[in-house]
């Protein structure tokens, strides 16, 4: 397995697939954290400006203010908590939420400026400030519709470090390899290799967990298998030890895992994988 390993060296870079994923989720995890730390920081900046002016009515400045402390101390925590095993999902997080935040500051600039003439006609304070929340929601909600349905890539920057949180990476070819040796050892203890492929935890519905590799049992023959799910990247390997048929699907995209089984479904054959891919939807 010489394109597998913990560590992403220099070497193996180059050749590395770039995964793509939804913008939803990482604006989710930036705002998800961000909203209660900036209310935080709110109210330590009212405590403040009140026993200082006596008035706690906040300037534009401290409020934008509080937003890039917010998000600062956001990404930071990000940063303390993934930046080690996964530098390309902060990065992504904080590049997605500075423009997403960026994009709400525009909407509200716009619908200050479309809705100027009504502001101007409702009298009431409350009736402006419910427009204005009415428009900041619907704003919200666009955004994180956009958000939905786009997909873009992830950033290139990897830790070099090896971790079990995501830097294994490994090719088809490879993975194909580790599957052959599982199913039919050359190199592996014949006892480990036998509890391996012996089915130590029930699953249900014909599926059981083996030490490491899922296990199906069907009129069709038992099958080993595995599926891949992280930030980017989805994929499904399976193979039939005794029909000595097996694929591996690789996907660089968090929307792959459909593809990975469709694909995996013609290659063995159309329906002989389909109770993997039930049980694991």
């Amino acid at each position: 397995m010489v394109s597998s390993g913990f560590v992403n060296s220099a070497g193996m870079m180059p050749r590395m697939a770039n995964g793509h994923m939804n913008y939803r989720t990482p604006v989710l995890a930036f705002a998800v954290p961000f909203v209660p730390v900036f209310i935080a920081c709110g109210l330590i900046g009212l405590l403040i400006l009140r026993f200082r002016s006596g008035v706690w009515r906040p300037t534009w400045k401290m409020v934008v203010g509080t937003c890039l402390l917010a998000g600062l101390l956001t990404l930071s925590g990000f940063w303390l908590l993934l930046g080690t095993e996964l530098p390309n999902l902060v990065l992504l997080i904080a590049i997605v939420g500075v423009v997403f935040a960026m994009a709400l500051a525009a909407m509200d600039l716009i619908g200050r400026l479309l809705l100027t003439r009504l502001l101007d006609a409702l009298q009431g304070g409350r009736a402006q400030g419910l427009l204005r929340i009415t428009w900041v929601g619907l704003s919200l909600f666009v955004l994180l519709w956009l958000a939905g349905i786009i997909t873009g890539p992830l950033p290139a920057a990897l830790s070099p470090q090896p971790s079990a949180v995501g830097s294994l990476r490994a090719s088809a070819t490879d993975l194909a390899t580790f599957l052959i040796e599982v199913a039919q050892p050359q190199h592996l203890n014949a006892e480990l290799g036998v509890q391996v492929r012996t089915p130590q935890v029930s699953a249900g519905r014909n599926m059981a967990w083996g030490l490491g590799p899922g296990m199906q049992h069907s009129e069709g023959g038992n099958a080993l298998w595995q599926n891949g799910q992280t930030f980017g990247f989805r994929s499904l390997m399976v193979i039939y030890p005794e029909q000595q048929i097996g694929v591996v699907v690789l996907t660089n995209s968090d929307q792959g895992f459909p593809l990975a089984c469709d694909v995996a479904q013609h290659a063995l054959g159309g329906s002989a994988i389909s109770a993997i891919v039930a049980w694991l939807e």
